[in-house]
C-alpha cells in the first residue's frame, strides 16, 4: 500500500507502525507524533509557498515584460521594430533574446521552487 500510495507522509506512518509492531510500545503516542510532524511540514510548506509568492511573480513579470515592449513598439512605431524583423541580425537578436529568456525564467524558478 505504502508504493500505491507514494507519499512520505504515508510511508512515516507505515515504517512507524512496523516498527512499533516489532519493538513495542504507545502506538497512540507514536501516531500523535507523526500526525505533528505532518502538520508541521503542511505549515512550513505554506509558509515556504507565501515566502516565494514575490519570486515566482517577478519571475512571470520579467517573461513578460519583453513581449510586452515588442507588442507595444509594434503597435506604435512598426518602423522601430522593422530592422528586428527583416534582417538576419535582428533574426539572431530575436533568438538569442528568447534562448536568454527562457533560461532566465528557468534558473528562476529553481531558486523559488524548494524541496521541502
Amino acid at each position: 500500500m505504502d508504493e500505491r500510495v507514494g507519499s512520505a507522509d504515508f510511508s512515516l506512518v507505515v515504517t512507524a507502525v512496523l516498527i512499533q509492531q516489532q519493538v513495542g510500545g504507545n502506538l497512540a503516542t507514536i501516531l500523535d507524533t507523526i500526525r505533528e510532524t505532518i502538520s508541521e511540514r503542511i505549515r512550513l510548506r505554506r509558509e515556504i509557498g507565501t515566502l516565494t509568492a514575490q519570486g515566482r511573480a517577478a519571475g512571470i513579470i520579467l517573461a513578460c515584460i519583453p513581449i510586452v515592449l515588442f507588442m507595444f513598439f509594434y503597435l506604435t512605431s512598426p518602423e522601430f521594430i522593422k530592422p528586428l524583423l527583416s534582417t538576419s541580425i535582428g533574426h539572431f537578436a530575436i533568438g538569442a533574446a528568447v534562448v536568454m529568456e527562457v533560461i532566465g525564467f528557468i534558473i528562476i524558478n529553481r531558486i523559488v521552487n524548494i524541496k521541502i
